[in-house]
């Protein structure tokens, strides 16, 4: 996240970035798929980036969050090069429920 923006990089060849270039709106979901069930959906807009000092700071920055300190900068410089796309998402709308199924 930065502020309220979620930062996410993928490969430029990527569908998604196909599909997002002809139409910046975007709907992610994540669900809990273990009862009582919990989700939440993020709908909004894209701004795609190619950015070589962005893709490198938060390739490394999402690699410190899910592969720790150590592995960081490594994660960074792997994920971070030419031929990824960041992609920055601007929420219109958020909605969630928690315990859907009620127990």
């Amino acid at each position: 996240m930065d502020d309220e923006t979620l930062v996410f990089a993928t490969r430029h060849k990527a569908v998604k970035v196909a599909t997002l270039r002809r139409d910046p709106r975007i709907c992610l979901s994540v669900d809990d798929q273990v009862p009582p069930y919990t989700f939440v959906q993020l709908q909004g807009t894209v701004t795609l980036e190619t950015d070589s000092d962005q893709l490198l700071y938060w390739a490394t920055r999402i690699g410190r969050r899910y592969m720790g300190q150590e592995q960081a900068e490594s994660y960074g410089k792997r994920n971070g090069l030419p031929g990824e796309i960041l992609i920055r998402v601007t929420p219109t709308n958020l909605f969630g429920k928690k315990a859907v199924a009620g127990l």
